[in-house]
């Protein structure tokens, strides 16, 4: 999900980067590729996590052994910001900071939505979900939106929903997410790009999987889901799975969300080559961080929706409109955010998402992404990226669900598809038999009134069907 400014006007986002050529730091990764899981600091963050939360460790010493683990005695890691929060009766929403490196902004967000039998006592359950965000919002921005909208009930989102159907479900806020507005110098993003995502995906998934198994979940593998651009992220973790042995993999379904693995030859492809170049340009300049608008564009539709802040021929309302409702991503395709209601040409408002919790989500959203990662997830989707992330995706055999709404990326994640060597892939595409550029997009998955029957009860009888069993 990209929210700035290219899809109108690369200029419009260059008047807010930060520029500077310093060297970042790398993430904090696994010594042992084959031996993820009985790496020292992933056992300290679980053992910590579950001390810190109160969750009993309840694995014997013969369970791990069979999970594959040789538990390190000792071993602390420190957590930061840890939180629970009661969402609704008994659903609580765990959220903590992972260090993963020496620099001030190598910290990843790890979240838990579950049931409880009582407070701090998760239900143990085989099922579990491990969801990689998008571009411009967290963990709880796309998956608890009701949390950020006071219009909005507090229950509302898909996490609540698989969690009330005992569904366990886990996410990661990446470090970029986590950087503050405060910050005006972002040279620390110059190398923050796909390895970086997917080692800090790798820890994070690594954590709860090992979380679950030592708090007596059992050692069935996780189901992992990712969003918009989250995907060339998760789709890299289990090509690289690909080449473990079996008891070394955390990752047992996938569920792409809205985003090509890879695309034919046509207006995505184009469109995604052409900001591979203008982004490569934009951090060969020194600028390594893009400030993210939808904030901005939220407080001129609320505060100032007759002004011209972003097009003189556009009042702010109708720009912000035409960006989130309109094919602005891939012009010559119906990709859009969300599905508007269009009259003379113009957008008149959302046609599925009730308006507050539009711009509550909006105004939710994160301050910076890095400019180096636009340029990675984009070339990789292109296939124009020379990268070891995409070598395996023939090996990849665990079941699919390919989730992409008819106003989404749609038909063009077919191709990505037929490369992958799975026997069990299954497309759910959303449609509300409206004309294309006014269908059920790709936000609407998540904040629509209409997406719980839609998407997610289909999204919950696959998960259901499909988690692996215990070992």
């Amino acid at each position: 999900m990209r929210s700035s400014m290219l899809f109108v006007a690369l200029g419009l986002v260059l008047l807010t980067l930060t520029c500077s050529k310093e060297q970042g730091y790398a993430p904090l990764a696994p010594s042992d590729q084959d031996g993820v899981m009985a790496d020292a600091s992933i056992q300290a963050f679980a053992r910590t996590l579950a001390e810190q939360a109160g969750w009993p460790v309840e694995a014997s010493g013969e369970e791990l052994a069979e999970a594959g683990l040789a538990l390190a005695k000792g071993g602390v890691a420190p957590l930061m910001d840890f939180e629970r929060t009661l969402i609704a009766n008994d659903i609580a929403h765990y959220s903590v900071r992972l260090r993963v490196g020496p620099g001030t902004y190598d910290v990843i967000g790890l979240h838990r939505v579950v049931r409880e039998k009582r407070p701090y006592q998760p239900l143990k359950t085989r099922k579990s979900i491990f969801f990689q965000h998008g571009s411009s919002k967290t963990f709880a921005g796309m998956w608890l939106p009701g949390l950020a909208s006071p219009s909005t009930p507090d229950d509302f989102g898909m996490g609540v929903f698989l969690a009330r159907h005992d569904i366990d479900v886990w996410g990661i806020d990446q470090a970029w997410a986590l950087v503050p507005a405060s910050e005006s110098n972002t040279d620390f993003m110059i190398d923050w790009g796909l390895e970086r995502q997917v080692g800090d995906l790798r820890t994070a998934v690594a954590v709860a999987r090992l979380t679950r198994i030592l708090t007596g979940c059992g050692d069935a593998k996780m189901i992992l889901a990712g969003f918009s651009n989250g995907v060339p992220t998760t789709v890299s973790l289990v090509n690289e799975e690909s080449q473990l042995p079996a008891v070394r993999r955390h990752v047992g379904g996938y569920i792409p969300i809205d985003c090509a693995i890879k695309v034919a030859e046509g207006a995505p492809k184009e469109a995604m080559k052409s900001y591979v170049a203008a982004y490569q340009a934009i951090h060969d300049g020194g600028v390594y961080g893009e400030q993210v608008m939808f904030a901005l564009m939220a407080d001129k539709v609320r505060n100032d929706p007759d002004g011209h802040d972003f097009d003189a021929t556009l009042t702010n309302v109708e720009f912000v409109l035409t960006v989130v409702t309109g094919p602005t991503l891939f012009p010559g395709h119906p990709f859009h955010y969300w599905a508007g209601v269009w009259a003379d040409g113009k957008p008149a408002g959302l046609r599925f998402t009730d308006r507050e919790l539009w711009l509550d989500f909006l105004a939710s959203g994160t301050a910076y992404e890095p400019i180096i990662w636009t340029v990675e997830w984009c070339g990789y989707v292109a296939g124009v990226m020379n990268t070891s992330y995409d070598d395996h995706l023939g090996d990849i055999r665990i079941p699919i669900l390919n989730l992409t709404p008819a106003g989404g990326f749609a038909e063009a994640t077919r191709y990505g598809l037929s490369l992958l060597g799975s026997r069990d892939i299954e497309t759910l595409m959303p449609s509300m038999g409206l004309p294309a550029e006014e269908e059920f997009a790709h936000i609407d998955l998540f904040t629509a009134p209409e997406a719980e029957h839609l998407v997610w009860q289909p999204m919950l009888r696959w998960i259901n069907a499909h988690t692996p069993a215990n070992r």
